[in-house]
């Protein structure tokens, strides 16, 4: 991903925020998109739950991105279908 790429994906995250802001102050509710919102959020913990914490240090942007295409597939977003069989 380039600069120009990266400066797009501000400039398109900047302008939701914005959008958003101003429909706060004109007194309207904001949307919220459900495909932005990690499923866990908004859903009951499974039970017996089990979380655990991973720290990590990334020194290279380009690597942390790279990580994060990677992970991005695996996280359930709340506009996910919610299995009961899990």
């Amino acid at each position: 991903m380039g600069a120009n790429a990266t400066a797009a994906s501000k400039d398109i995250w900047l302008n939701r925020v914005k959008c958003r802001y101003t429909d706060m102050q004109n007194n309207q509710v904001p949307t919220l998109d459900m495909s932005d919102i990690q499923a866990t959020i908004l859903r009951p913990p499974p039970s017996p739950y089990k979380g655990e914490y991973i720290v990590l240090r990334i020194d290279e942007a380009a690597q942390g991105r790279e990580m994060l295409r990677r992970v991005i597939p695996y996280v359930a977003t709340s506009s996910a279908p919610i299995s009961l069989n899990t």
